[in-house]
């Protein structure tokens, strides 16, 4: 069994932006997600770009400033996923830090177990140097 498929859902933040991959057929209608610095989010920013949720698939937000955060949902007919690659699901306006994710739900929908999923913070001084190389 591959990484990938002990897990239904992976997130990657990567200096602003978060990456998406899913598998194991989990396809997401809601998710929240926490940053280590205060959120700077837009979102005008999202539209025209090469994102899953898109001018044709607009998930509705709330964000929360004292925590960080920001919830996003939508209904079944929308629901997305990324079946083992890894697609833009959010841009930031500045660079930041994943610090938890929660209220993720399937397309049923129901919440998912956390264990089946997990994030990755790829710090921006070190994402540099890797692209340099």
């Amino acid at each position: 069994m591959s990484f990938q498929q002990n897990y239904d859902l992976i997130l990657t933040m990567e200096s602003n932006k978060i990456y998406i991959e899913t598998s194991n057929n989990f396809k997401m209608t809601s998710i929240k997600l926490k940053f280590k610095h205060p959120l700077i989010y837009k979102q005008s920013v999202q539209f025209g770009k090469t994102l899953i949720c898109n001018m044709d698939n607009i998930w509705p937000s709330v964000e929360n400033n004292l925590e960080n955060s920001i919830f996003f949902y939508t209904t079944i007919d929308k629901c997305i996923s990324s079946e083992n690659n890894k697609s833009i699901l959010l841009i930031l306006e500045e660079n930041n830090e994943l610090v938890n994710i929660s209220d993720i739900s399937d397309e049923k929908p129901k919440n998912i177990n956390l264990n089946k999923v997990k994030f990755i913070n790829i710090i921006s001084d070190q994402y540099d140097n890797l692209e340099k190389e």
